[in-house]
């Protein structure tokens, strides 16, 4: 059972470079069509850990004295649970052959005051922390990194705005319950609405044709603003054209136009007026928007500001 987040100081969430950049997996052998799950894995134990359990299609790894054998357990069957559903929702033929390496870190906080946070590394391995004393939060973030690992195993290349969009859709199509960066609990009409009605939102395009930078830089309203359009374009059009959208052709204008049969600017013009209808129907917003921004740690991220950062 996963608990909320709500009045903890956590630490802000930052994405580390090497989740943006193009990760590469190393698969040792691909099954034949039809055949078995191959039993390969596609990236090295990472130093300093070993392998603590080995499931049908996971490495999963702690940090020593992290977990006891029943966590490990659990945590198996938890990324099993989440690579099923991904891979009903992706498609049999987009389900790589090879095992993915899940690393439980245990606390995200560095000896130096820093802090780790979730990310898939160059090799495809997924890297999880706590930021409490709660063994399942490492779990928080497994589904969306999950879905980055999964593409890389597949032989894709990372593509920024559209796949951080589908790996947040399918985070919450799969774990609905998950208490994570950026809702923490609230729903995510009142987050991404507070944003656009406060004047806080970046421009869609932006985001879209900027996204290297303002992901990292601005990502309280990157997150929030991309995940709740792509829940849009999920409600409106379908999961499958979603998916079609990151696992087919470049995402350039002529492409978001053959697919949704409107401009990029039509759908982002669309989505603002929903979103703010919405958002205006929310039963005491502001003050709710308030305990959100001074009661999670949304409290500590920094807010992009128009003509300084975009």
């Amino acid at each position: 059972m996963r608990t909320p987040l709500h009045g903890l100081a956590l630490p802000p969430l930052t994405v580390p470079r090497l989740t943006l950049s193009a990760l590469m997996l190393v698969a040792l052998t691909l099954p034949a069509p039809g055949a078995a799950l191959a039993q390969s894995v596609q990236a090295p134990i990472p130093p300093g850990y070993e392998a603590s359990l080995e499931t049908e299609r996971f490495l999963v790894l702690a940090e020593p004295g992290e977990a006891d054998r029943a966590q490990l357990e659990g945590a198996g069957r938890e990324a099993e649970r989440f690579r099923t559903d991904l891979e009903r929702l992706l498609g049999e033929e987009r389900a790589p052959g090879v095992k993915l390496i899940v690393v439980l870190g245990g606390s995200g906080l560095r000896a130096d005051g820093s802090w780790n946070v979730p990310h898939v590394d160059r090799y495809g391995r997924i890297f999880l922390y706590r930021y409490r004393d709660v063994f399942e939060d490492h779990f928080n973030s497994l589904a969306h990194e999950m879905v980055h690992a999964l593409r890389r195993a597949g032989g894709h290349r990372y593509t920024g705005f559209v796949e951080e969009g589908l790996a947040t859709v399918l985070a919450a199509e799969v774990d609905p319950g998950g208490v994570r960066f950026p809702t923490y609990g609230y729903s995510l009409d009142l987050v991404a609405g507070h944003l656009l009605a406060g004047g806080e939102a970046i421009p869609l395009d932006q985001l879209r044709r900027r996204h290297g930078r303002l992901n990292t830089q601005c990502q309280f309203q990157a997150y929030a603003e991309r995940a709740s359009f792509f829940a849009h374009l999920r409600d409106r059009y379908g999961l499958e054209r979603v998916i079609e959208l990151v696992y087919g052709p470049a995402a350039t204008d002529e492409r978001w136009a053959a697919l949704f049969d409107e401009s990029f600017d039509s759908l982002a013009e669309e989505w603002a007026a929903e979103l703010l209808d919405r958002y205006r129907a929310i039963p005491d917003r502001e003050d709710a928007a308030r305990r959100y921004r001074t009661e999670t740690p949304i409290q500590r991220q920094p807010v992009c500001v128009a003509g300084e950062h975009f």
